[in-house]
């Protein structure tokens, strides 16, 4: 039994750090930016392109920059609770996270000139956090059965497989076999599942019908996109304002998740007696990355209540 209740959790962290993939769920996910910066920037809803004059809009216009007549420091501490509540089979479970962040800081240095169509010079730095990936959530199951069981999920897959391509042998691995599925490996090595016969290729789950099942799910999240804006603008006769800027974006991921069933009455091959047990699969997932970007801007003051802005990276 004890192969049950450990093999599936070893074989799965060991075989983790190998496992390399992307799909468009994740690409959305890490395109998707929230609403951070300073609270006026927030207040406004990020409507800055054609306003300027704020430390946040350094990375979204860098000609916001030349809206400055002043040095400027700027920071922005952000208080966030996030509550996670899932509720599955009549069973409701939450679970919270409060953090205290700086999610904005920056400066400008404002270099004046006594000259009528250059007014100032402006040199700044602004760090931005463009998303935060942190939260956290769990649920239980209950009342499940061998069709709705990871063990009957497996079984279903591993139709059509023999105990010869699944199991190994002394001179056999079958995570050597590209052509097995390695979630079908895992099940059959760990006895999550079972052949119906030892000639065949179907299985049979573990978790039977008649076995009083729950399950466990959690998950947590971790990372964020933080971007370094360096920037330089200015301003002429008052009217047209530019500003030239590097941005150097870091990028890092972490989920950490993990599913497991407790059962009583397993049923492993007709004549056995039934067994008791619990199984946990683990996932872990690191991703990072960075990159640089050069951004061009420019504001248009039409008239004093009018504003048009233009930015290009």
């Amino acid at each position: 039994m004890k192969n049950v209740r450990y093999g599936l959790a070893l074989a799965a962290l060991c075989s983790s750090s190998m496992l390399f993939s992307q799909g468009v769920v994740d690409a959305l996910k890490y395109s998707q930016q929230d609403i951070r910066g300073t609270a006026r920037y927030m207040g406004m809803a990020g409507a800055f392109g054609a306003l300027g004059g704020d430390i946040t809009t350094l990375s979204q216009n860098p000609a916001g920059i030349g809206v400055y007549r002043n040095s400027d420091i700027a920071a922005t501490i952000d208080l966030s609770n996030q509550v996670s509540s899932v509720n599955t089979a009549g069973n409701r479970m939450s679970d919270s996270k409060f953090n205290v962040s700086c999610n904005n800081f920056g400066f400008v240095w404002t270099v004046r000139f006594n000259q009528e169509a250059l007014k100032n010079l402006n040199f700044g730095f602004a760090y931005n956090k463009q998303k935060s990936f942190d939260r956290s959530y769990k649920a239980g199951y209950s009342g499940i059965t061998g069709a709705s069981s990871l063990s009957g999920y497996i079984a279903h897959l591993s139709e059509g497989y023999s105990v010869a391509d699944l199991r190994g042998s002394n001179n056999y691995n079958p995570y050597d076999n590209l052509s097995n599925p390695w979630l079908n490996v895992l099940g059959a090595e760990s006895y999550l599942i079972n052949p119906k016969s030892q000639t065949g290729n179907t299985w049979n789950s573990i978790v039977g019908n008649g076995t009083n099942t729950t399950g466990d799910l959690y998950v947590r999240e971790k990372g964020s996109i933080d971007e370094y804006n360096f920037n330089v603008g200015g301003n002429i006769y008052n009217v047209f304002y530019w500003g030239l800027g590097i941005a150097v974006t870091d990028f890092s991921y972490d989920i950490q998740s993990g599913y497991g069933e407790n059962f009583t009455g397993g049923y492993i091959s007709s004549g056995d007696p039934n067994v008791d047990g619990w199984y946990l699969m683990r996932n872990a997932l690191h991703t990072n990355g960075s990159g640089i970007k050069v951004n061009l801007g420019v504001i248009m003051r039409a008239t004093d209540n009018f504003r048009l802005g233009f930015p290009y990276s």
